[in-house]
């Protein structure tokens, strides 16, 4: 049994290489994406090294419960069963976080992070951003999505950014070109890849407990997208 609380697990995934024993260090805009011994420290830092803006919090937020008990966790992995900790032994996970129907089922942290970090959320951030989008475009404070960035950030005028609309940054449209120079053209999904995978996915035992796969397009361009 895993029991349902916030504590931290044992010796994380490469923690020496992370930075364990410079107390995970935060870096640089220079080196704080790629630099692995700083990633830790910066990926629940970010708000230290790059320009941001803070939402105001809800002043009646809505309150997550947490199970009073014990919560079995575990997965299916080639005919092998697995608990929590063992997931967390194999992934450079720092915060992990589980929730059903509002409820908190386990909350974990590793490399000495805690709930009063604020962790990087990657593509989480898109939904929040475009919620908050919606919300500025109700109140008026953003007149159409078609104008652009420039207009709301003058700091931006004349560079590409500023001239593309809001409505194709969301879309991560902007056509900004690659850090070589080039504009990528999107990468098309293989139709019979998708298939394939479809029907592995069908194939597989009920007692598996895959909910979902991921189909990525091949090559697609890292740096300069959106």
């Amino acid at each position: 049994m895993l029991v349902a609380l916030a504590f931290p697990a044992g010796a994380a995934p490469d923690e020496d290489l992370l930075g364990k024993a410079a107390g995970y260090p935060i870096g640089t805009r220079a080196n704080w994406f790629y630099d692995e011994g700083v990633r830790v420290g910066s990926f629940s830092n970010a708000d230290k090294i790059l320009p941001h803006y803070t939402l105001a919090k809800s002043t009646t937020p809505l309150l997550l419960s947490t199970t009073a008990a014990a919560s079995k966790i575990e997965y299916r992995f080639e005919n092998q069963s697995y608990s929590l900790d063992d997931f967390l032994a194999r992934q450079r996970v720092t915060g992990f976080l589980l929730i059903r129907e509002g409820e908190v089922l386990a909350e974990r942290y590793q490399y000495n992070r805690n709930a009063e970090n604020r962790f990087v959320s990657h593509s989480m951030a898109k939904s929040i951003v475009s919620l908050a989008v919606g919300m500025a475009l109700a109140e008026k404070k953003i007149a159409s999505l078609d104008d652009t960035i420039a207009k709301y950030v003058p700091e931006l005028a004349g560079n590409p950014y500023g001239e593309t609309t809001i409505r194709n940054m969301l879309r991560m449209a902007s056509g900004v070109p690659q850090a070589n120079g080039q504009v990528a053209i999107e990468p098309l999904m293989d139709v019979a890849h998708v298939a394939s995978s479809v029907l592995y996915m069908a194939s597989l035992p009920l007692d598996a407990n895959v909910q979902f796969l991921t189909v990525m397009a091949t090559k697609m361009p890292f740096v300069g997208r959106g």
